[in-house]
């Protein structure tokens, strides 16, 4: 893959810890470790710690020679640079040290490109050694990130099959309801207790532990006046209610190396009992953007017209959007939808966007959530439905199955 086109630079060099989605995505490899790489984007060198090495050659991208940091005498420099530097200042330099060794085996280069998130302390050193040996450190606008925005067809197939397990996910979730009963004050109760965040969160993990997933960053579980704040979590000892409505936002990654961990995404919104008349009518314009947004998905298609065309749906039927009052705290407040791939909001620098002031423009393997939501927190309610879809050569697919409806008895629980 070409990683580093109309930079200027003649390499690319990266440092990082192994569990940085560029990183991962750039050497193939994962590890909690530190280490770095050197790249022309044709050819590359990955040096890490010298216990990774074999596993490390199973893993790596083609055309990538991989060394152990030994192979630089670390320890040797390591030892040299701690006789004048603090412990961590040392780490940091001997890094320095074996990228300008690594850099030898580069032959012509005399720019070296390095990405804004490159240590501080290391670029001041990688500069110095620049002066020494004849080559310049250049800041370049990273060429990785929007790679990434591109997902192949073995990407899409690996968020395709985390997307199913999150589908069971939330069957699991949604069963639960549909076990449950009102209680007093509307209360809803599970098995004769009450029916909390807790007990759902409980249940999520066990299931997602069966499944290989994980929720690094938690689930959006909530009900009523929590459900009115879109990014709200919840906390374990909330209870869910009936005729108000609940917001279930599930995002797990995989813990499988195998498929590159990467996140699936999705949300329903479900009433157990009766449906209050404005919350169906914000339902019915939220699942009514969301169709028009499945109809405009094609590649060349840019995102800004999808978000207008999104808050003009949402304005027509009475509801606020930011397009029409950017200070406002209720209504649409969010984009449409967000790429997801090896961050659930991706790409991390310049996240992927289909929002009404957004500069994306869809392009064949592009993933995107799109989830139009509309919130009012002084009725208490809030809305947002969410499917993930994969732009393909003429128009979408959506990587879920799962229906969509307020009511938990219209799932068909696994």
């Amino acid at each position: 893959m070409t990683l580093i086109p109309d930079t200027g630079a003649d390499c690319l060099v990266l440092y990082d810890e192994g569990t940085n989605a560029n990183m991962q995505y750039t050497s193939g490899v994962f590890t909690p470790d530190s280490y770095m790489i050197i790249t022309t984007g044709s050819r590359q060198s990955v040096i890490l710690p010298d216990f990774e090495v074999e596993r490390a050659k199973k893993k790596v991208h083609p055309n990538s020679d991989v060394y152990g940091f030994e192979n630089f005498k670390r320890g040797e420099l390591l030892e040299a640079n701690r006789a004048s530097l603090p412990s961590e200042l040392a780490n940091y330099k001997t890094a320095v040290d074996i990228i300008v060794k690594g850099l030898e085996s580069f032959p012509n280069v005399e720019n070296v490109g390095i990405l804004t998130t490159f240590p501080a302390y290391m670029y001041t050193h990688l500069k110095e050694y620049g002066n020494k040996e004849g080559f310049k450190v250049t800041f370049i606008e990273d060429p990785i990130t929007k790679a990434r925005a591109t997902k192949s067809p073995g990407e899409i197939d690996i968020i395709q099959g985390i997307q199913t397990k999150n589908e069971t996910l939330m069957y699991e979730l949604i069963g639960i309801l549909n076990q449950s009963r009102i209680g007093t004050n509307d209360k809803l109760f599970y098995h004769d207790k009450e029916l909390t965040k807790g007990v759902l969160r409980t249940v999520l993990m066990q299931k997602s532990f069966e499944l290989e997933v994980e929720h690094p960053i938690g689930a959006v579980i909530t009900c009523g006046e929590k459900a009115a704040d879109p990014h709200e979590f919840g906390e374990d000892d909330d209870i869910m209610y009936a005729n108000q409505t609940m917001v279930y936002d599930l995002f797990p990654r995989s813990t499988n190396l195998n498929d590159g961990r990467y996140w699936g995404d999705m949300t329903r919104t479900l009433v157990m009992g009766e449906v209050p008349t404005v919350a169906q009518e914000m339902y019915d314009t939220v699942i009514a953007a969301q169709d028009k947004t499945f109809s405009m998905l094609k590649p060349g298609v840019p995102t800004s017209e999808i978000g207008h065309a999104i808050c003009q749906i949402i304005e027509d039927a009475g509801f606020n959007t930011l397009r029409k009052n950017p200070k406002s705290k209720e209504g649409f407040l969010h984009s449409v939808g967000h790429g997801v791939g090896l961050h659930i909001h991706d790409t991390p620098n310049k996240c992927q966007r289909i929002a009404f002031d957004s500069d994306d423009v869809l392009a064949e393997g592009h993933v995107f959530s799109v989830e139009p939501g509309i919130y009012i927190p002084r009725i208490k309610t809030g809305i947002r439905v969410e499917n993930l879809i994969a732009i393909t050569k003429t128009g979408y697919k959506d990587l879920n199955t799962m229906t969509k409806s307020l009511n938990p008895k219209d799932y068909k629980v696994c």
